[in-house]
């Protein structure tokens, strides 16, 4: 009796044990399942939204403004490919690279959003309204089943923009009595001269730094304006980037009468203030000191890469400056000037420094004047000179190979009869007849633009002139033979009527 009551008490007792582990079970699955079912309920879709923008309003031409772009997406994983397309060409708008700013994360309810910004510089060439109607390419980075397991991968996708239209401003009129230099934005403006403890007949350089934030790009330099008390050369740009431009200016005194550097002014327009705005620099005061004599050792060589202001051309290696063969003083006060403006970079100076020489034919004076104009890019005038310094002294071994880099750099070839020192150029007959192309022309079957072309001559091509018509020249070059305008031809037996040259 007593078992039996022991053992249906045991039943009931490992009954009831089992209800309680099913029940158990039941409410720990419950628990699992319900944040799935939850989540399931709560999921919201991927949300990715593109905002462009500008960083103002009432933008005017060639100024620089930034282009916004703010991309806000949640429940998405974004990579950092991120591509403007879609943009006017580079005729109505010009736009720098797209920067990325900063990425900004916030929680919105249960929902993390994130926030990317991009920058770039823009700048409107025309004055008219620009719509930008602009799509983004994009990448989204995915979990993918694999061959080796789950791996993430960057997928592309494109986005479109709601189109924006930005109202472009022309530049009003600058005041009647200023020049306006084409700088956009804000800029302060310095002058640096350099020496003003001068000689009558020195070299004085004027750096003209521009600084700031805005459009420098076609920015024309202020300089002093010829004046009847200085030998004034045109601006020449020294350096160029996106916030700052500089020039210098070369200044000659020609009396100590002129004791001031006359003042620069630049006129920019600050686009900010709607206004255009005159910076003042100088006057600079001079003070005067004896001439110096000339070190008739120093061998004149130019401290930076030599070039012409008034003329562009190929970098070209430069070369010393002979001393003058004469002691007469006035041809060493020449050469002294000329030698200090080329040792500066400037060929014009440096030639007409030399211009005020009587030329009798000296074989310095024309060997100088060629490697000036070489070390400036004027190949065909470089030739004549070195061609007529070699006439009167044809065993010079420096102007050989002077001629010989002036024609490898211009990519001409000598003729037979001019090849070498042991050939027959020197003899009257052909020297009368030879010239040097300054420029490259094309040879006519006429005298005359509209005749049949038929070859091309080159910058310094040596040729032989055959007959002339009015403005033009019928010239031999090899076996070839045509018509050229004579205002591109260097006489070579007339170097008396072309000193700067």
């Amino acid at each position: 009796m007593t078992n039996r009551h022991m053992t249906q008490g045991a039943v009931r007792q490992t009954g009831s044990r089992r209800l309680l582990g099913a029940w158990a079970m039941a409410v720990v699955g419950w628990l699992c399942l319900a944040p799935l079912s939850w989540s399931q309920q709560e999921q919201v879709e991927p949300s990715v939204k593109v905002i462009l923008g500008t960083d103002r309003e009432n933008i005017y031409q060639n100024e620089l403004f930034m282009l916004t772009l703010e991309i806000v997406s949640s429940n998405i994983r974004l990579g950092q490919r991120v591509e403007l397309n879609g943009l006017p060409d580079g005729t109505s708008l010009v736009m720098g690279p797209l920067e990325e700013q900063p990425i900004e994360r916030s929680l919105e309810g249960r929902t993390v959003v994130e926030r990317r910004h991009y920058r770039a510089r823009c700048r409107a060439l025309t004055a008219a309204p620009l719509r930008l109607a602009p799509t983004v390419t994009a990448s989204q980075i995915v979990q993918r089943r694999m061959f080796i397991g789950r791996q993430w991968v960057e997928t592309p996708f494109t986005l479109r923009v709601d189109p924006i239209e930005i109202s472009i401003t022309p530049l009003p009129s600058p005041p009647a009595d200023r020049r306006f230099s084409g700088a956009v934005g804000s800029f302060s403006f310095a002058v640096d001269p350099q020496p003003l403890d001068v000689a009558v007949g020195d070299l004085i350089k004027l750096k003209i730094s521009i600084q700031g934030t805005g459009y420098l790009d076609t920015t024309s330099s202020p300089g002093i304006a010829p004046h009847s008390g200085f030998r004034v050369y045109p601006p020449k740009l020294l350096e160029k980037s996106p916030d700052s431009i500089a020039f210098e200016q070369v200044l000659i005194p020609l009396s100590t009468n002129m004791t001031t550097i006359p003042a620069l002014t630049l006129t920019t327009f600050d686009a900010r203030a709607g206004s255009y705005q005159t910076h003042t620099q100088g006057p600079f005061q001079l003070a005067f000191h004896a001439r110096r004599s000339v070190d008739r050792s120093q061998q004149y060589r130019p401290t930076v890469q030599a070039s012409d202001p008034t003329q562009a051309g190929p970098a070209t290696p430069v070369l010393a400056l002979r001393k003058p063969a004469s002691s007469d003083p006035v041809v060493a006060d020449a050469h002294q000037a000329a030698a200090l403006a080329y040792s500066s970079g400037y060929a014009a100076a440096a030639l007409d420094a030399y211009a005020a020489l009587q030329d009798q034919g000296d074989a310095w004076l024309a060997y100088n004047r060629g490697v000036i104009h070489l070390a400036s890019g004027a190949y065909g005038e470089a030739i004549a000179q070195l061609l007529r310094s070699l006439h009167t002294d044809p065993h010079s071994d420096d102007a050989l190979k002077a001629l010989a880099r002036a024609c490898d750099v211009a990519g001409v070839t000598l003729p037979e009869w001019l090849s070498s020192r042991k050939g027959r150029w020197w003899r009257a007959s052909m020297w009368e007849q030879a010239a040097v192309l300054s420029e490259p022309v094309e040879a006519r079957l006429a005298p005359s633009a509209s005749a049949h072309a038929l070859f091309t001559c080159q910058a310094g091509d040596v040729l032989l002139i055959r007959e002339r018509s009015s403005t033009w020249l019928s010239i031999q070059r090899g076996r070839d033979m045509g018509w050229v305008p004579a205002a591109a031809v260097i006489r070579l037996e007339e170097p008396g009527k072309q000193p700067n040259r």
